[in-house]
């Protein structure tokens, strides 16, 4: 009509160039590592296991149910030592009741970080300051936990670090 070409009856097409429901979706790709795609047990690891900080996953009890390679160097416990433990069962006695204050802003907020600094139980007996983040993914169907990552608090390796280094100092000269 008027000159112009009729539209092609494409795959799922009406002829009329709209796309019917059945083929909304068949000129669309989807695109590897877009969100909410599943990331494969390799790329885990390549994640998680390489990762300077220490990983942990948690259950909603705070149990711990993951560890990474990480969390050892930081505690001296294998991985596998820590799994089934509760890990308010590892902080310094006074830093339990923060510790479940901050478990329990996670738990409340799905998806927010909730950072916090306690004292840790190493397998020594002696306890490691560590900067504590939590994030809430009990909701995600591929995670299904706590997230829990930590690290050395700055400031606090580096005044041990001073410490040591004014005694060798006192040792030698004085």
């Amino acid at each position: 009509m008027g000159g112009q070409p009729e539209p092609a009856a494409g795959r799922g097409g009406r002829g009329d160039g709209r796309r019917t429901p059945s083929s909304a979706g068949a000129r669309t790709p989807k695109r590897p590592g877009r969100r909410g795609q599943a990331v494969g047990s390799g790329a885990f690891r390549a994640l998680v296991e390489d990762h300077d900080d220490g990983m942990m996953l948690a259950d909603e009890q705070g149990v711990i149910r993951y560890a990474n390679a990480a969390a050892e160097r930081y505690l001296g416990y294998a991985p596998a030592e820590l799994v089934g433990r509760v890990g308010f069962d590892l902080l310094r006695p006074e830093h339990v009741a923060v510790g479940q204050e901050a478990f329990a802003r996670c738990l409340a907020r799905p998806g927010y970080p909730v950072t916090v600094t306690v004292d840790v139980r190493q397998r020594t007996g002696d306890f490691r300051a560590l900067t504590v983040t939590l994030v809430n993914r009990l909701t995600a169907p591929s995670v299904r936990a706590i997230l829990v990552r930590f690290h050395d608090v700055p400031a606090a390796a580096a005044g041990v670090g001073e410490v040591r280094e004014l005694e060798l100092y006192r040792a030698l000269f004085d």
